[in-house]
């Protein structure tokens, strides 16, 4: 900070002024204190100054021909590069109406004439060291901001890659079955051929057909965590709210009854499609049913339970709901806050109620808490109709 505000000695200052003498004697002035000093006589050559070079302070006199000081601060501050050079009046007049004037024009000080230089000198520097700690500050808080957003990403991809650790699971579960399933018919073929029994080509070619199927379910499986890891959620497309919860269950779902907890449906039929991405939706549906699995995890297996609802009224609906002991009221209305967790463990991060929103906010819907407590919770996600919401 000191070897920044050390730069004061070196800073630049414009003074506008039509009467040379004045432009000497203030020129001289703060010469001798360090300052570089540029002089303009007009109000428009300051403009054409300033549109060049950037001062550290404007010295600007009030009355001048053609163009008057209020008109010159009035068209800095009207330019975004220019409005933060602080600008300080100079008049010969010395009433509270001119003051007010001035401060209203977007002046930062104001002097008159005729000058007393250690007046000038102290508001002047005075201008210049508040004009260096506003600019260190604003370097300041971007470099924070910056650290900040790197940090938020860090954890965000770590959230990610818990939920892709759950997909993961779940879809190694499921290719497990077609994967027995082919060791079984090659199996049995290569026992047929061992024991020398003889076959019908027909049905080593209904055997083939169910390897391919089998080996399609394997690739589709593994298809689907590719496109999940990629994220297409910028590509939204015409959804079956239904079919992706069926799609997640598929995943998921047994991973939640090896925690005892049973999965009802309640899912309208016929449901109008929503405007939305698969990758996205099953985010926010896993993040919500993990949370109710963990918040299950304090009940017996056998009180565990989850139900997963969706209707149609004006809005398509889903609800989850669990029979948890509930979320604490004072995190209710923090809950889908960046780190704010109702779970106590180091690893969660409290960011998945936050991801969720924000994908649902970006197809312009929204998610609520209906209720969280009296051993209960219920998270609503609303969702406009079709592709024109």
């Amino acid at each position: 900070m000191q070897t920044f505000l050390q730069n004061q000695y070196e800073a630049t200052i414009l003074i506008v002024d039509d009467t040379p003498a004045n432009l000497e004697v203030l020129a001289t002035m703060l010469k001798a204190r360090g300052y570089q000093i540029r002089i303009a006589p007009s109000g428009r050559l300051a403009l054409q100054f300033v549109a060049r070079t950037q001062p550290d302070l404007i010295l600007l006199d009030i009355s001048m021909p053609d163009m008057d000081g209020y008109e010159v601060c009035r068209r800095l501050k009207e330019h975004e590069t220019w409005r933060s050079i602080p600008v300080i009046f100079i008049s010969a007049l010395n009433n509270t109406q001119g003051k007010l004037r001035s401060f209203a024009a977007g002046g930062v000080d104001y002097i008159t004439k005729p000058f007393h230089c250690a007046e000038v000198e102290a508001r002047v520097e005075t201008h210049i060291k508040l004009n260096l700690y506003q600019r260190y500050l604003e370097v300041m808080i971007e470099k924070k901001a910056c650290e900040l957003a790197q940090a938020q990403e860090k954890v965000a991809r770590a959230e990610k890659i818990s939920i892709v650790g759950v997909m993961s699971a779940g879809i190694a579960h499921e290719i497990n079955q077609p994967l027995n399933a082919i060791k079984l018919i090659s199996s049995n073929l290569v026992l047929s051929h061992a024991e020398g029994r003889k076959r019908d080509i027909s049905e080593y070619v209904d055997n083939m057909k169910e390897i391919s199927r089998q080996a399609d379910r394997i690739k589709d499986s593994i298809e689907h965590l590719r496109a999940f890891i990629r994220n297409d959620r910028k590509h939204l497309h015409s959804l079956n709210l239904n079919a992706v919860i069926g799609n997640v269950l598929r995943i998921v779902g047994k991973q939640l009854n090896s925690h005892g907890i049973r999965i009802t449906l309640s899912l309208q039929k016929d449901l109008a499609d929503i405007w939305a991405t698969t990758t996205g939706l099953e985010t926010v549906l896993i993040n919500l049913l993990i949370n109710s699995m963990h918040a299950l995890g304090t009940l017996e297996p056998s009180d565990r339970s989850i139900t997963v609802k969706t209707y149609m009224n004006r809005d398509i609906i889903l609800e989850v709901m669990d029979n948890g002991p509930g979320i604490a009221s004072e995190l209710r209305t923090r809950i889908f806050e960046p780190f704010v967790s109702a779970q106590n463990s180091a690893d969660n991060l409290g960011l998945g109620l936050a991801i969720a929103n924000n994908i649902i906010s970006s197809y312009k819907g929204r998610i609520e808490l209906v209720s969280g407590a009296e051993s209960r919770t219920v998270f609503r996600v609303i969702f406009p109709v079709g592709k024109e919401a």
